[in-house]
Order: C-alpha cells, then structure tokens, then sequence
C-alpha cells in the first residue's frame, strides 16, 4: 500500500515539474516568447480588417510583458497607431473570470493617427450659421414632402447626418410617394425640455421641428440612451426610434462601422419604412432590397478590404 502512494505521488511531481517546466519555457525563452506573440497576433488578426504587426515580445509573461515595434494599420494599410513599446503588468488570478485585468500599461513613444476624412458640405456659410445659432433646423432640400411628412429623420453627428442624407436620397429615388422630412440637430440641448436646459426650444418650435405624433427615426453619434434622456419630458417621446453606437466594431472601413453599429442608410431606410405612417405599397420589396445590399457590404469589404464604389463615391443630387 505504501509503495502506491509512493509511486503515485512521484508520477505528480513529474507532471507538476512538466508542467512548471512549459510554463517556464513559454513565458521565459525567446522560442516561447515567439509562440506567444505569433499567436496573439492571429488572433488580434482574425478580428480585424486591417494589419496587427508585433516586432518580439519580452518579460516573463506570468504578471506582465513587453511589446516591441507595435503597429496597427487600417484596411489601407495607412498605420494609425504605433508605438516603440507597450508594457504591461497584470495577475494571472483573473483568468478565472475569463479576463485579464490589467494593474498598469504604459506605451512608449507612442503615435496616434487621428485624421478628419473629407466631407460634403450641406450648407453654405450663411446657412450653417443661421443653422448653429437655431440649433436645429428641418433641412427641406433633403427633405420630401415635409410638410405633411409619413416619417421624419432626424441626424446629429457629421457620419449619421451623411447616412441620415443618402437614407432620404435613396427613399426618394425609390419610393417617391414616401413623405420624408429630415431635421438635423447640431445642438443636442435644443431638443432637451426648456424647464431642464435652457437651449431647449419650446413646445410649439419642437412640434414644427418633429410633428406631434409622426414616427421619428433619428441617427446619433452617440449611445442611444443619451439622446433619450435628454427627450426625457417631451410630449410622446416614445414616438423617437434612436439608433446610435452600440459598442461594435474594428480595424475596418468607415461604411462598416455604421453597418456593424445598425445606423447606415440602408438601416434608417428599413426603419423608416416600417414606422411610416403611409408606407408605400412595395414597402416589403425595398426591404428586401436594402437587406441585399448590406449583405452585399459585408462580402465585399472582406474580399476587397474597402467600401463598395457606389458607397465610397457617393454624393447628394437633387
């Protein structure tokens, strides 16, 4: 009996020493250290459209690292973040919830590429002045039928306002009878209730802006539950359909992140389509047409690595 014991405990202590000794050979030998990164950055590659690129990895790796030569690219290959080095230092007691918490990271000589992409212009100079100090205006060359509008959309934010613009365009190319108003906001407070800020417009101005009972389908640069706070104590609030940024997407293009996030044209135009109060008769086949080209979308910017030309080209015609 004590020869079992004997054996069984010796058969521990070498796979604990097997064990001790992997874990010793991935996290403190430059042939570990190589499969880590190679590994790391398959993975930070299979959930990204553009390129991860690590120079080696140093440290121990059991409570924390080092990354060498870091750069992140875009899907045109342009890098748009870069660093000489990012250290970290972290516990290994917080895999158990399936996470890494990190205690510190620092990056070293890092480089941020934030750049403004071109933008069509909406307004002239007098006009956009005009419209900031009104802080929200119902824009009627977008517009179809807005006097007596079957949906309304409403934009803040120069990407969901160029979404909320090719949304209308396209209704109106393909479903004429639709009655769009579309109603930009650059101050987000004009649309708030007065008695809780005071750029908020008054009852009769905000009915003007948005009717009083009309579906209202808006598309905002930030989380959605921001805009329906501040419509908190509106009359029929409810009627406002926000979409708005829910915390998706990657290394990709610029149209993708407003697919992935459900606020492109083609979505505002599905939404649109089903809140009109008068949907026209081929509401069903439109539907199905801005549904194929998302699809579309999808398959081409994960071969070509870049927006379809219909949508990277696109301007506003009257």
């Amino acid at each position: 009996m004590r020869k079992w014991w004997v054996r069984l405990l010796a058969v521990v202590a070498v796979v604990a020493l097997l064990l001790l000794g992997a874990a010793y050979l991935l996290t403190n030998s430059n042939w570990g250290r190589e499969r880590i990164r190679r590994y790391v950055v398959g993975i930070l590659q299979r959930n990204s459209h553009g390129i991860i690129r690590i120079g080696s990895v140093t440290g121990n790796l059991l409570n924390g690292f080092t990354l060498h030569d870091v750069v992140i690219t875009d899907s045109a290959h342009a890098p748009f973040v870069k660093a000489d080095e990012i250290w970290a230092r972290y516990s290994l007691g917080t895999l158990r919830g399936k996470r890494i918490d990190f205690r510190e990271v620092r990056l070293v000589r890092p480089i941020i590429v934030i750049d403004k992409q071109p933008q069509l212009q909406w307004l002239s100079m007098d006009q956009a002045r005009a419209h900031c100090a009104r802080g929200a205006g119902i824009w009627d060359w977008a517009s179809s039928g807005s006097d007596d509008p079957d949906v309304v959309l409403g934009c803040a934010g120069d990407i969901p306002t160029l979404e909320t613009i090719a949304a209308a365009h396209w209704l109106r190319q393909r479903a004429p009878g639709l009655r769009v108003r579309v109603v930009n906001v650059v101050d987000l407070f004009a649309i708030a209730d007065p008695h809780e800020h005071p750029h908020g417009v008054p009852a009769d101005q905000f009915v003007q802006l948005f009717t009083r009972d009309v579906d209202v389908v808006f598309a905002f640069h930030g989380y959605p539950n921001v805009l329906h706070a501040l419509l908190h104590g509106r009359q029929n609030a409810r009627r406002f359909h926000v979409r708005g940024y829910n915390e998706e997407g990657t290394t990709t293009t610029p149209f993708d992140m407003v697919v992935l996030n459900r606020i492109s044209r083609f979505h505002l135009a599905i939404e649109a389509l089903r809140r009109a109060r008068r949907p026209p008769e081929n509401a069903d086949r439109l539907i199905e047409e801005c549904e194929l080209m998302l699809r579309r979308h999808t398959a081409y910017v994960k071969q070509q690595l870049e927006d379809m030309p219909e949508i990277r080209d696109w301007t506003w015609t009257p």
